[in-house]
């Protein structure tokens, strides 16, 4: 029986995959269709593909399932990397449902919607490309003219929003210090928090991403990543 999927990817643990959920439920619902379940990664799009999960992925989707994602951009950041994902779940007979873009695309899809992803990506890689050129020659700019650089309530923000992450790593300090005496890896970490209802201070999911995280800033370590 297939089974339908979602893809929900975010670059930091400042960001919340919350409004990318939001956007496929509503896609679903007037589709009068059911997510059996979610993949949220929270991990850079310049790590690898199989960082961001999509060696798993691709290793769990079967014949004629179907994924969603919000849009283009969650799947990867280069043309060369969006077409090897594309491929492999066409080769597979995966549906894959990109909202954002307004695209179905199959094993059987026309060359002219595999050429509209990869126009797509390019046009998405050339605009990253031309905000960042733009950023750097602001800022070179400001800093010749001898502007101090920086909003002093966006400093200030930062201050607190640092305060806070300390602050909450601080209270899950004795629990996970419990967990890793116990013995347990990572993963484990990750379901025992899960099966108690615990979020993280986003109140999202735990992944092992996020958990590696927290035990960085604690400077804690487990024996294992991986069971």
């Amino acid at each position: 029986m297939c089974k339908t999927y979602s893809y929900l990817r975010v670059s930091t643990d400042h960001q919340s995959v919350e409004s990318q959920r939001e956007t496929i439920q509503a896609y679903v619902n007037i589709k009068r269709m059911t997510i059996d379940k979610e993949f949220a990664i929270q991990i850079s799009s310049r790590k690898s593909m199989s960082a961001r999960g999509w060696g798993s992925i691709l290793a769990e989707l079967r014949r004629n399932d179907v994924l969603i994602v919000s849009e283009l951009s969650r799947v990867a950041r280069s043309i060369a990397e969006t077409a090897l994902i594309f491929d492999a779940l066409r080769k597979k007979s995966v549906t894959v449902h990109v909202i954002r873009e307004n695209l179905i695309l199959s094993a059987e899809s026309s060359l002219t919607s595999e050429l509209i992803v990869t126009t797509l990506s390019m046009c998405a890689a050339v605009e990253r490309k031309m905000c960042s050129e733009r950023t750097k020659a602001g800022l070179q700019a400001a800093k010749m003219n001898g502007k101090k650089l920086g909003n002093p309530s966006v400093r200030n923000l930062g201050r607190t929003l640092a305060k806070r992450a300390n602050d909450y790593a601080e209270g899950m300090r004795n629990l996970l210090e419990s967990f890793i005496k116990s013995g347990m890896t990572q993963e484990k970490i990750v379901n025992e928090l899960k099966t108690h209802g615990i979020k993280t201070r986003r109140g999202c999911e735990w992944t092992q991403a996020g958990l590696r995280r927290l035990l960085s800033r604690l400077e804690l370590k487990t024996e294992r990543a991986y069971s």
